[in-house]
C-alpha cells in the first residue's frame, strides 16, 4: 500500500495540468451526489409523512367497499352503533375513545395563485386525543358552531400566503383561520381541521366519512372485524389506522422510487462517463511516467491501485461537496405532491438521513471507480518500452 501511495504522488507530480481534470471530475461527481442526495431526500421526507401517521392501537372504519375517506359515508345511526357497541377503550370519564370525522376537498390559491387541492377534516371534541402528537404551534383551536379553521403548519408553509387571522374559502362561503397546529410532520399537518358540525351544516350531510377508534388492551382489527360481522346494523370496513395511510400513499410511493431509480441511474451513468474520459486523458497523457515507473520495476499492480486510489479520493472530495451543497439545499424545504389515491395535495419536509449520505458516497465510488477501469487496464497493457518511444525517448 505504501508503495502505491508513493506511486500516485508520482502520477500527481508528473503532470501540470492534472488538477483542472480534477475539477472537473469532482464538480461532475458533486453534481451527481447533489441530485442524489436530493431525491432521497424527498423520499425520506414523504415516508416520514406517511409511516408516521396514525397509531398501531387505532383502527378506521369506513363504508363498507370504500378505499379512501373521500369514497366513504356513513350515517349517524351506523356511527353511533359503531362508536358505542365495539370493543372501544374508554376515557376516565367512562366516554368512548372515537372520533367521528368529516371529509371534502377544498381549492386554496398558494402565494404564486396556483390553486391546490386541500382535504378538510371536520373532528368534533376530543378527537386530539385520539393523535397524540397534535399540537397548537400558533393561535387557537377553532370554537364549536363559528366558521373557523386551524391549518396543519406544512400546508400553511406550503401555501405560503395564509397566517392565523385570514380568510379562506371553503364552500363558497368565508371561513377564519385561528390557528395553525403540528402533528410532528406526518401527513395530517397537509390539512385544514374545523368543527365537524359546522362543517356538516355547510356541506348539507347527514352523516360522516369516517371512525376513529381506539383499541382495548390486547384487541386487534380482527376482534373489531368480528364484531361487526356479529352486527347485522353495520356495513363498515375496517383498516389498521398506520397501515391505512401507507396504503392510500402506494401509488405515489412507488413513483417517487421510479423516479429515483431511473434520475439516479442516468447521473450515475454520467458520472461514471465523465470518470472514464477523465481518467482516460490522464492515462493518456502519463504514458510516459507508466513506463518510467514499469522500467524502474514497478508493477503494474501497483500502478493500478495507485490510479484506483486517485479515482477514489476524486469521489470523496466529489462526494463530500455534494453532500454539503445538498445539506443546505434540502435544511426548511418543503415539497408538495399530489396523491391521486386521496385527490388532494401531501406537503411534507425534505429529510437528509445519514443512511441516505452513506448510499450516495457509495454510489459516487461505484461510478468513479468503474468509469476508470478500462482507461487503466488499456494504461497498463502497454509495454514500457511503447511508453517510453510514444513520448521520445529512444
Amino acid at each position: 500500500m505504501f508503495t502505491s501511495f508513493k506511486t500516485l504522488m508520482v502520477l500527481v507530480k508528473g503532470q501540470n495540468f492534472s488538477w483542472s481534470v480534477y475539477l472537473v471530475l469532482i464538480f461532475g461527481t458533486a453534481i451527481s451526489v447533489l441530485v442524489l442526495c436530493w431525491l432521497l431526500a424527498l423520499k425520506a421526507g414523504f415516508e416520514n409523512a406517511v409511516q408516521t401517521t396514525g397509531r398501531a392501537d387505532q383502527v378506521v372504519l369506513l363504508r363498507l367497499g370504500a378505499n379512501n375517506e373521500l369514497e366513504s359515508f356513513i350515517d349517524y345511526k351506523q356511527a353511533a352503533t359503531a362508536s358505542h357497541l365495539l370493543p372501544v377503550r374508554r376515557y376516565d370519564n367512562g366516554r368512548y375513545m372515537a372520533s367521528m370525522e368529516v371529509m371534502a376537498l377544498a381549492e386554496i390559491p398558494n402565494v404564486e395563485g396556483e390553486n391546490l387541492s386541500v382535504m378538510v377534516r371536520g373532528v368534533y371534541e376530543g378527537t386530539d386525543s385520539l393523535r397524540s402528537e397534535y399540537r397548537l404551534s400558533e393561535g387557537r383551536n377553532f370554537s364549536p358552531g363559528n366558521r373557523e379553521v386551524i391549518l396543519g403548519k406544512n400546508l400553511a408553509r406550503m401555501l405560503g400566503n395564509i397566517s392565523v387571522g385570514s380568510s379562506i374559502i371553503l364552500r363558497g362561503t368565508s371561513w377564519k383561520v385561528v390557528g395553525l397546529f403540528t402533528t410532528n410532520g406526518d401527513a395530517y399537518e397537509s390539512e385544514i381541521w374545523s368543527d365537524a358540525a359546522t362543517l356538516v351544516n355547510a356541506l348539507k350531510i347527514n352523516g360522516v366519512q369516517s371512525i376513529r377508534l381506539r383499541l382495548k388492551d390486547g384487541l386487534s382489527k380482527t376482534d373489531i372485524e368480528d364484531a361487526i360481522r356479529a352486527n347485522r346494523q353495520l356495513r363498515l370496513s375496517v383498516f389498521d389506522e398506520k397501515e391505512f395511510f401507507k396504503r392510500n400513499a402506494a401509488q405515489l410511493s412507488n413513483a417517487l422510487i421510479n423516479i429515483i431509480i431511473v434520475i439516479g441511474s442516468i447521473m450515475g451513468l454520467a458520472a461514471g462517463l465523465a470518470s472514464a474520459n477523465g481518467m482516460a486523458f490522464l492515462s493518456e497523457k502519463r504514458h510516459y511516467i507508466f513506463g518510467l515507473l514499469q522500467a524502474f520495476g514497478f508493477k503494474n499492480f501497483g500502478v493500478v491501485l495507485a490510479l484506483l486510489l486517485e479515482g477514489t479520493a476524486v469521489a470523496l472530495v466529489g462526494a463530500g461537496s455534494g453532500i454539503i451543497l445538498a445539506y443546505f439545499l434540502v435544511d426548511d424545504l418543503s415539497a408538495n405532491v399530489f396523491n391521486m389515491q386521496t385527490f388532494s395535495q401531501l406537503t411534507f419536509e425534505y429529510q437528509l438521513r445519514i443512511s441516505d449520505i452513506v448510499w450516495a458516497i457509495i454510489g459516487s465510488l461505484i461510478s468513479i471507480l468503474l468509469g476508470a477501469v478500462l482507461p487503466i487496464m488499456r494504461a497498463i497493457r502497454t509495454q514500457p518500452l511503447k511508453h517510453l518511444q510514444a513520448n521520445g525517448f529512444d
